[in-house]
């Protein structure tokens, strides 16, 4: 063998190892080998943050769950008033409850399901509460203790309102509860006249 091959092949190794050192350097770098950037996988996308569209603030998702047990109760009494009471004047406030508390519940309802809250629970206790024992009732004893519950509903519903109107986060909530304020003070004030007079 001659001593040029010998000479070669006693470089070789060191040439691979400066060849490694180079590849790897390239590596890191990103640069010199194109094809292996091409073939990494792709960083996987963040998460989307969530919408807010319908992440209410607590006074919101309060008022929405109160203000819906609240107009069921208003219902649920008030059926009971239409159909039982003697005094001509609370079977009329009885009626306007109706009208008025049902077309409140159908647009809470419609609130509450676009806000994704499940009104569920809260329709279904102010439907229950006091109903038992207001049937238990009748004549002028019934019409007393309809139009009391009525000052009182309509008194913590009033605060209830008044607070969502001037406080409320969201502009859908707080358009509502403005919407209907003046309509609960005006059945506020009607219920405590005829209170009055069967007094």
């Amino acid at each position: 063998m001659t001593t040029k091959i010998k000479s070669l092949i006693h470089l070789i190794p060191q040439r691979r190892g400066l060849f490694a050192c180079i590849a790897a350097a390239a590596f890191v770098s990103g640069t010199g080998f194109p094809a292996l950037a091409q073939d990494a996988a792709p960083l996987a996308p963040s998460a989307p943050a969530p919408s807010e569209q319908n992440q209410l603030s607590h006074l919101d998702k309060r008022f929405i769950l109160k203000a819906g047990e609240a107009s069921a109760n208003e219902v649920a009494l008030s059926e009971l008033a239409a159909d039982r009471a003697s005094n001509p004047d609370v079977k009329s406030f009885a009626q306007k409850m109706l009208t008025d508390h049902r077309q409140l519940n159908d647009e809470l309802s419609a609130l509450a399901s676009h806000k994704n809250i499940d009104i569920a629970k809260s329709v279904k206790k102010g439907g229950e509460e006091g109903v038992e024992s207001l049937s238990k009732k009748s004549g002028k004893d019934f019409d007393e203790a309809y139009m009391k519950g009525m000052v009182g509903g309509h008194e913590e519903a009033a605060d209830l309102f008044q607070k969502e109107a001037a406080d409320g986060k969201d502009a859908d909530t707080v358009a509502l509860a403005t919407k209907y304020l003046a309509t609960i003070m005006e059945h506020l004030q009607h219920a405590k006249m005829i209170a009055k007079t069967i007094d």
